[in-house]
């Protein structure tokens, strides 16, 4: 996370295959669209669990907070238009709604409202998982090791376990800071869609 440049020119690029990706299937499309969209967001949760992402003071941290949240917007953008034509409708929390939730979480100032705060992101994405939760916790400059993994244990037995979404679930099973884990979820999913571009163009 250099800045929103990065964002633009994946953004650039994104509209640049659309030029490809116009000619598939509506549901094709979509679903190219989706993973697209999915592998964005996994690679930014990655960074995250990863720890590729440190703060020692809060200038550092608010400037973190706001780069992820001009990327998340730019990147909305991108995708909502790409969306747009195909008559489908992005249902509120969406994958970039939780990188603004991040930023926001991130930029929080006041450590009294942590818990607080915590508790909010949990009840919103109850997908999340302990050990992400405690990472970003811990990338903050004003808590120790210690306190964040007492309120990551805190919240998550306050909360408890909820139903959660399946794309969120996994998008959070795959950051564990593990780059190998991605990879092979794309490698994964890159067969099935081949197979499924090959017969939208077949029945064109």
């Amino acid at each position: 996370m250099k800045g929103s440049n990065i964002a633009e020119i994946m953004c650039e690029t994104i509209r640049d295959y659309e030029s490809y990706y116009k000619y598939l299937r509506r549901d094709v499309h979509i679903e190219v669209l989706e993973c697209v969209e999915f592998k964005i967001v996994a690679e930014y949760l990655n960074a995250i669990a990863s720890r590729k992402l440190t703060c020692t003071e809060y200038g550092k941290r608010s400037s973190i907070a706001k780069c992820l949240e001009n990327d998340a917007v730019i990147l909305s953008m991108t995708f909502n238009s790409l969306f747009t034509p195909l008559n489908y409708v992005i249902k509120p929390g969406n994958l970039m709604d939780l990188l603004h939730s991040i930023a926001e979480f991130t930029k929080l100032r006041d450590k009294g409202m942590l818990s607080l705060e915590i508790a909010s992101l949990l009840r919103k994405y109850p997908e999340m998982t302990r050990e992400f939760l405690f990472t970003l916790i811990d990338i903050r400059d004003d808590v120790t090791s210690s306190e964040s993994r007492a309120l990551t244990e805190e919240c998550m037995n306050m909360i408890g376990k909820k139903e959660g979404n399946p794309i969120l679930i996994r998008l959070f099973q795959m950051a564990k800071g593990e780059r190998k884990n991605a990879a092979q979820a794309i490698r994964d999913v890159v067969p099935r869609l081949r197979r499924r571009v090959m017969v939208s163009i077949a029945n064109q």
